[in-house]
């Protein structure tokens, strides 16, 4: 039931995200930023990641999402892209198969809303992880999301990056220089996820 929490929060947290917002000035293209930004430490989690300067930065800490970043809104269409952290520390005999597992059957229960994409592995700092690109629609809108799920001393650690089908491609390669810089760091002592 956590992990269904977990997703309803990030699927409405992309969705509140990626939703038209017009923005004053509607000239120009959305266009992803050249330079690479600020490391962000999250020790209460046990991780830093770094996002693009000009994002905006949020701690979250709610239903077990870390933080969240956004890209400037769009000057033409005042759409954002997002990427969402979450840590959830895991039960007894969970991994990462397993994660990925109960991921790809929380995202077919949705039905019709929503199709895999899809589905790979790779490693971010020495670490496997597993990747699902889905396509959602909720309430006439689609976005195209890209999570990334890396386990590591009990917790499951999922980097939600998500965009309309037309800035996806356009975002992609942010959204995996992200996921790259994920690493591990001490955890503070006592601290909950």
């Amino acid at each position: 039931m956590r992990t269904y929490k977990l997703s309803a929060c990030i699927a409405i947290v992309c969705l509140l995200t990626i939703l038209p917002v017009y923005a004053q000035d509607n000239e120009g293209q959305m266009q992803p930023l050249k330079e690479f930004g600020t490391r962000y430490e999250y020790s209460k989690a046990g991780f830093s990641i770094v996002f693009p300067f000009g994002w905006k930065e949020s701690e979250i800490g709610r239903d077990n999402v870390v933080c969240a970043a956004f890209s400037p809104p769009d000057r033409a269409t005042g759409v954002s892209v997002n990427v969402v952290v979450a840590a959830t520390e895991l039960s007894a005999g969970e991994d990462l198969d397993s994660r990925f597992s109960n991921i790809m059957e929380e995202l077919s229960n949705l039905g019709d809303m929503c199709s895999i994409v899809d589905t790979g592995s790779s490693q971010i700092n020495e670490l496997p992880s597993r990747i699902i690109v889905y396509k959602q629609t909720m309430e006439e809108h689609q976005f195209l999301a890209r999570i990334t799920v890396l386990v590591e001393n009990g917790i499951e650690y999922r980097i939600g990056s998500f965009a309309t089908p037309a800035t996806y491609e356009l975002f992609k390669s942010y959204f995996t220089d992200i996921e790259s810089s994920f690493t591990l760091i001490p955890a503070e002592n006592g601290s909950e996820q």
